[in-house]
Formats: C-alpha cells, sequence, structure tokens
C-alpha cells in the first residue's frame, strides 16, 4: 500500500466528529432555556392568564377572564386555537407552568427552522441560515416569548409555516394558515404582509393570468378561515369591535410595538443598540446594490420590503407590546447578517458576537434570580395550604398554579381584583398573602390591596402558618367573613 492509500485509509478510521459543534450548540441552548424557564419571570400574571384561559374553557366552558373578572381579548374573540393546542398540551403533562413554557419553547424553536429553511429557498447561504437559527434564539425578543405561556410562540410558528408554504406557492393553505394565526392572536396580522411581500417579490405582476391563479387559491382559503372563525366566536360578533378598540393603550405612539420594544422595555435601553444595528444594516444593504445586481434575488427583495411590512403590521395591530417583536425580528436579523456579508464580515463570527454579548446577560439575569426555584414555591404553598377547607381562595396570579384542580380552582381569585367578584362575599376567606410581592406589582394594585385589607379587618382573622423561600415571605391568612357583606 502506499503512502497516498494509506493517508486515505487513516482517514476513513478517523471518528467522524462533525456532530459535535451542532451537539454543543444545541445542549448550550437547552440548559439556557431550562434555567430561564425555571428561575425566571416568579410572579408574572401573564403566565397564569394565559393557562387559565384554555382551562376555564375546557374544563367550564367559560369564555371570559374569570380570574380578574373583565375580557380583554379572551376567548369570547380571540385564541380558542391556543386553548385547544395548549389544552390538549396540558391534559398529557400536567397544568402546570413549566409544562405550558416548554410547549412554546419547543413551537417556537419549529418557528425557527421553518424560517431559516424559507431564507435559504430565498436564496440565503447555508451559513446565513445557521448564524439566523443561532442569532434569533439568543436575542430577548424572542426568549421574551418562547420562554412564557402566552400564545405567541403559536402563532410565531403558524406564521413561519404561512411565509414556508407562500415560498413555494402553495397560496391557499398560505393563507388560511395566516387566518388560524390571527385567530389564535391578532398579531398574526403581521404575517399578511410578510406572505403579500412573497407574492410580490416571486410573481410577474405584469401578467394578469397571475392574480387570476392566486385569487383561486385565496379566496376560498379566505372563506374557510371566515368559517373557521364564525364556528368559535359566532357568539360574541356583536362585541368584538368594542373589545378591540378598548384594548389600544391610547395614542398613536404608545400603540406601536416597535416602539414599546426598543424604548420603553430593557433597562438602560440597552435594545437601542439592535435598533441602531438594524437601521445600519438597511442603509448597508442599500449601499451594497452594484454590478452585481443583487436586487435580482429573492432574498434581496424580501429584505428590502422588511421596514414597509413591519410598520405597516405595527400599526395596524394598535397595541404596543413587547411580545410582538418575535414577529418583528426573523426578517430583522437576516437583514443585518445579509449587510454584514456584503461588507465581507465574516458571516460565522457572527453567532459568536452575539453569543459573547447575550450570554453575560441572561447568566447574570439567572444568577439574580437563583434562589428562586418556581415549582419549589408552588409545592411550598400546596404544602401549607393543607387541611385548610375555605369557600374563597384569595392570592396573586402565581398562586393559582397550587390550586389548578377542580375542588379549588372556581374558588381562587387574585388578590388585587377581588372587588369584581361578589362571590366573596359571606364566605370563609384563606388568603395566600406574599408579602414582599410588592417588588413585581404596580401602584395600582398596591392601592387595591390596601382596599382589600381594609374590608377584611372587620372579619376575625387565624394565621395559619407561613414560610420564607426565596426572598418572599408567605402566611395564610384565614377570614370568617360568613354573614359579612365586604365593603370591596
Amino acid at each position: 500500500m502506499n503512502i497516498k492509500n494509506k493517508l486515505s485509509y487513516m482517514s476513513r478510521l478517523r471518528p467522524d466528529t462533525s456532530w459535535l459543534l451542532p451537539s454543543i450548540i444545541c445542549a448550550g441552548f437547552v440548559a439556557l432555556y431550562i434555567l430561564i424557564i425555571h428561575f425566571e419571570h416568579q410572579h408574572y400574571l401573564d403566565d397564569t392568564w394565559s393557562v387559565t384561559q384554555s382551562y376555564y374553557y375546557l374544563k367550564f366552558g367559560k369564555e371570559f377572564d374569570y380570574l380578574a373578572g373583565y375580557s380583554d381579548l379572551h376567548l369570547a374573540h380571540f385564541a380558542k386555537t391556543y386553548a385547544f393546542v395548549y389544552g390538549a398540551w396540558a391534559e398529557l403533562f400536567g397544568w402546570g407552568r413549566i409544562a405550558h413554557q416548554v410547549l412554546s419553547a419547543i413551537l417556537a424553536w419549529l418557528g425557527v427552522l421553518l424560517w431559516a429553511k424559507t431564507f435559504i429557498q430565498l436564496g440565503a447561504s447555508r451559513a446565513m441560515a445557521v448564524s439566523f437559527a443561532i442569532i434569533l434564539p439568543l436575542s430577548v425578543a424572542f426568549i421574551f416569548s418562547a420562554t412564557r405561556t402566552r400564545g405567541d410562540s403559536l402563532v410565531f410558528l403558524l406564521g413561519a409555516l404561512a411565509v414556508w408554504l407562500a415560498v413555494n406557492r402553495y397560496w391557499f393553505w398560505a393563507t388560511l394558515v395566516v387566518l388560524i394565526a390571527i385567530e389564535t392572536h391578532p398579531s398574526g396580522i403581521i404575517y399578511c404582509f410578510y406572505v403579500t411581500g412573497i407574492w410580490l417579490i416571486t410573481n410577474n405582476l405584469n401578467q394578469l393570468d397571475v392574480y387570476k391563479r392566486t385569487a383561486l387559491q385565496v379566496l376560498p382559503a379566505v372563506l374557510l378561515g371566515i368559517g373557521y372563525y364564525l364556528i368559535l366566536h359566532y357568539d360574541n360578533l356583536d362585541t368584538i369591535v368594542s373589545t378591540i378598540s378598548g384594548s389600544s393603550y391610547g395614542g398613536f405612539w404608545n400603540d406601536l410595538s416597535l416602539k414599546t420594544y426598543f424604548w420603553d422595555s430593557g433597562r438602560y435601553r440597552r435594545h437601542m443598540l439592535e435598533f441602531f444595528l438594524f437601521v445600519l444594516s438597511y442603509i448597508i444593504v442599500l449601499w451594497s446594490i452594484g454590478p452585481n445586481r443583487d436586487k435580482k434575488t429573492l432574498l434581496w427583495k424580501f429584505i428590502i420590503l422588511c421596514p414597509a411590512m413591519i410598520l405597516l403590521a405595527d400599526l395596524m395591530i394598535a397595541r404596543g407590546s413587547d411580545f410582538y417583536a418575535i414577529h418583528f425580528y426573523p426578517p430583522l436579523i437576516i437583514l443585518s447578517i445579509y449587510a454584514w456579508s456584503k461588507i465581507k464580515f465574516p458571516v460565522y463570527l457572527f453567532p459568536l458576537l452575539v453569543s459573547l454579548y447575550m450570554l453575560p446577560q441572561y447568566g447574570y439575569w439567572v444568577y439574580k434570580n437563583a434562589n428562586f426555584y418556581f415549582p419549589g414555591y408552588i409545592d411550598k404553598v400546596r404544602e401549607h395550604s393543607k387541611g385548610i377547607e375555605p369557600g374563597v381562595i384569595l392570592g396573586n396570579y402565581a398562586h393559582w398554579f397550587a390550586f389548578n384542580n377542580k375542588k379549588n380552582a372556581r374558588k381562587f381569585v387574585v388578590e388585587e381584583h377581588a372587588y369584581l367578584f361578589d362571590k366573596i362575599d359571606g364566605k370563609y376567606i384563606l388568603w395566600v398573602n406574599d408579602y414582599d410581592r410588592n417588588n413585581f406589582i404596580n401602584v395600582g394594585a398596591t392601592k387595591k390591596l390596601e382596599k382589600l385589607k381594609k374590608a377584611l379587618s372587620v372579619c376575625p382573622k387565624e394565621e395559619f402558618s407561613s414560610f420564607d423561600y426565596g426572598g418572599h415571605h408567605v402566611r395564610f391568612e384565614g377570614y370568617d367573613c360568613r354573614g359579612v357583606k365586604l365593603a370591596l
């Protein structure tokens, strides 16, 4: 055997290590998300608000907000798709918060993979797609939704599927999936603009046949989507306009999600750095037009349409929220990667720099909350409430997860909304009172709690037990209000 053949033989014997780096990256992401899910969002009200939507609808047929006593785009008008998907998952894995957060993470990650596949089909290189699939899950915009129980992750996946279907010219299915996403949450309307953008860049608009073929696919999908919505929400159509108009935060500026995310959220306006990166990237893309005629590529055309699509969608949603940023970020991330590749910046270096910037922030985030393990906190609440048979249970939003069985779920009332429920009058009340929760509620809620304390002061009080956990002091207080009309 000559030297050349020996070297070839030895190279075949060498173990394949191509799987090692992807495996390390995946394991790193899994570890990061497990830490954030378990140690962050201590008393985040939307986690309970979202889970209880599907719980009270599927268990008791209730379509309105059971915990807070009002309807704010609840199942009466939207989100029954969310209830079916998350409810089916909960029936398998339990109605705990972490089970729902895990599902959100899975759905969001599937959406990332679909977006990456879509960008490859539009003309992105494999290196750009891989970089995108690493950078987006590291962004606060993504993690903010992917580690919570809200329906944003489901909308994100449905939207990503719709865009992929559009790139493959399945206009019927793309339209139908977008309409299902909108039923899941109105923020899904942004994918109407993405799908329309794909249609504009993939068709010769000078040919009349294009419009006919598209209409023959889109119109039946629209009718089917409307039928799907009517089946789910026909009984509440008379109040949908007032509900949607009431969801606005008031004022053009306050209703922009881009302004809310980049300017309002994040300590020290840290998201503004991302905003300037996106603006600079867009300038680079425009500057890069030259002899190579980038504008012939579908990816370039999609990127050029990005700002218009995002702004129009933000205006139409008309409700400023950090959660909607997840829907804006895929085009913005690929815009940045594409732009820096045009100035010969190594594409694979981009995820490394983002990791060096973001991972220390998440590390500090977890470190600050490491003494508060949410499942442990809920187990403590369950343990200390055993043997108490109240008529009403008062607590904060997080405490619902300790009482989410059929016996106690209908007794539970969120403490700052107790004034909305007449049923707490004339009952024996158990108040799971977290005295350190003032770090998590606003001034308005604090005033409501003070009013509740004053109202309960006329009832004989009994203190059952208390515990300290992760910087929280929780007392179990009983109030015998039988026969008493509370001044709530």
